[in-house]
């Protein structure tokens, strides 16, 4: 016979190597190498030396070739080692923040932690391995695409004769409902398409309002719903609205123009409201005030648009006369690294390539034949996420389009002789 509890006794004895077991399984696994451990180690040490040991609202994302069922890995990795150098982790109100992204730039990997302490943000950087293979799997590509809407041979203007120039050089054009509205350094038309082409329906001239300028610019606006428009050109402001068309009625358009040195809406800052910048059209830039202000004071600047999805919310990018491509968020405008070589024409579009918005930017280059490109920005930095798309001509003008998802781009041509082409093309992206 057994002594009484024996049984009991082997039971927990059993329970204690197995329990053991798992131990030794569970740091067999923790100890196991991982492509992570090195960059999440490196970029923990680093933020560590920023905030010191305490609480911190932490998160994530993912803009690389990284595949997101590996994210789990990463963060704990990540967390572990920020633990290690005495941060916890809260998500209580007013607390430090760290904020880390997955991307990539041509060299390779990228992680970017953004932390912010109290109205201070800084920013640290670590690489990660490699870049992938063009035939990795993971990686998801982007390919822009465009697409035509009008060349200058496709314009009927009244007084013109079919075929020949336009009247004057094209600033800007967009979509309003079914009409084409392009607007020109002498006038602003509205066009219907036909089986030939576009017909100018209505127009107005701008010639002796507009003020005089070496390099002009121009913006096109339409209504949420494509029955108006508004349009600015150097010194000039103006406005379109049409009348519905019947089965006894055509449509018809108005479009009314004055002198006006009223600031231009630079992108909608809300459903009803526009943020909007000072024109100088003696020197074709925006002045630099902004209204309603964003916390920062601006230098002049050629271009600026909304950028969503940061950690903070949405932010503000702008292209400044240097040439220096800055972001204004939390009140502080800050440099972008890798935007040598951009143009001084972006547009933000929306996407749904694995981060909320790219910019679509054209290249510094001035010759016969230039390229768009899409960026994302992950943080402080310009991360290509596309090739080149090849231009026929100079891309003179970029606008994000009404619907959000892509850009309006004026691009010039040489013709054969003498003068210039303009043509009005749509930019957008495919997840490829």
């Amino acid at each position: 016979m057994r002594p009484p509890g024996q049984e009991q006794m082997r039971a927990k004895s059993a329970l204690r190597i197995f329990a053991g077991a798992l131990v030794l399984l569970a740091g067999a696994a923790h100890a196991a190498s991982t492509p992570w451990d090195k960059p999440a180690a490196d970029l923990a040490a680093r933020i560590a030396e920023i905030l010191g040991p305490g609480p911190v609202a932490f998160s994530l994302r993912n803009f690389s070739a990284i595949s997101n069922d590996r994210l789990p890995v990463i963060r704990q990795t990540l967390e572990d080692d920020l633990k290690a150098n005495g941060i916890t982790f809260t998500s209580s109100e007013g607390a430090n923040t760290v904020a880390v992204t997955l991307s990539e730039n041509p060299a390779g990997g990228l992680w970017v932690a953004e932390i912010g302490e109290g109205n201070d943000t800084r920013v640290v950087m670590v690489t990660a391995g490699s870049a992938p293979t063009p035939d990795d799997p993971t990686r998801q590509k982007i390919k822009l695409h465009r697409e035509v809407i009008a060349r200058e041979s496709d314009l009927q203007w009244k007084d013109v004769p079919a075929g020949t120039n336009s009247p004057s050089q094209i600033l800007a054009a967009s979509m309003a409902g079914d009409s084409l509205v392009v607007l020109t350094t002498e006038r602003v038309a509205v066009f219907s398409k036909t089986a030939q082409g576009w017909a100018e329906k209505a127009e107005a001239e701008l010639s002796a309002l507009r003020a005089g300028s070496r390099d002009p610019r121009g913006a096109v606006i339409p209504s949420a719903d494509g029955a108006a428009f508004t349009a600015f050109a150097p010194g000039v402001a103006c406005s379109g609205a049409s009348t519905s068309a019947t089965i006894v009625a055509p449509q018809t358009w108005t479009i009314q123009c004055h002198r006006s040195d009223d600031p231009w809406p630079l992108f909608q800052s809300g459903q009803d409201g526009w943020t909007r910048a000072f024109y100088n059209p003696g020197r074709d830039y925006f002045t630099g005030v902004v209204s309603p202000s964003l916390g920062a004071e601006w230098p002049p600047f050629y271009d600026a648009g909304l950028f969503p999805g940061r950690p903070a919310g949405a932010a503000v990018l702008m292209v400044a006369t240097d040439g220096k491509v800055e972001l204004a968020e939390n009140g502080r405008l800050q440099p972008v690294a890798g935007t040598r070589d951009w143009g001084s024409d972006f547009a933000v579009i929306a996407s749904m390539c694995g981060a909320p918005a790219h910019v679509i930017v054209s290249s510094s280059g001035d010759g016969a034949g230039d390229s768009l490109r899409a960026f994302a920005v992950p943080a402080l930095e310009a991360v290509p996420v596309s090739e080149p798309l090849l231009l026929n001509g100079a891309p003179m003008a970029m606008a994000t389009a009404p619907d959000g998802k892509s850009a309006w781009m004026i691009v010039r041509k040489a013709k054969q002789g003498r003068g210039w082409d303009y043509e009005v093309d749509r930019v957008s992206e495919a997840c490829d």
